[in-house]
């Protein structure tokens, strides 16, 4: 039900597998893809989620309706549904990387262009 932060190739509302081992469950494969795509971003120099930089940048893309969780104040899952329109946030969150506000990875593309 999340978006992920340390997997690639898996997004929110995919449906795992996952095979028992010692210590609980470890992460086998994915059964069924939801169509959600996920990238992650960390905020460069010193920024926060806080800052008036981030909110800049960010209202563009949550207009668009992507969506994100984040693990602290520097770190971010963002996760765009389907039917977003992907090559507009991710353009935004390369323009948010060119200017040095963050830097980002994908983690999962599920999109169609």
């Amino acid at each position: 039900m999340n978006s992920p932060f340390f997997v690639f190739g898996v997004s929110a509302e995919d449906i795992v597998k996952a095979k028992r081992d010692k210590g609980g469950y470890t992460f086998d494969h994915v059964a069924h893809k939801g169509g959600h795509s996920t990238y992650r971003v960390f905020l460069q120099g010193g920024r926060t989620l806080d800052g008036k930089d981030f909110g800049f940048r960010w209202t563009p893309i949550q207009a668009l309706g992507a969506t994100f969780e984040n693990a602290n104040d520097h770190l971010l899952s963002v996760d765009v549904a389907p039917g977003v329109d992907i090559v507009k946030v991710y353009d935004l969150l390369k323009q948010g990387e060119t200017d040095g506000v963050w830097a980002f990875e994908e983690g999962n593309y599920e999109g169609t262009a």
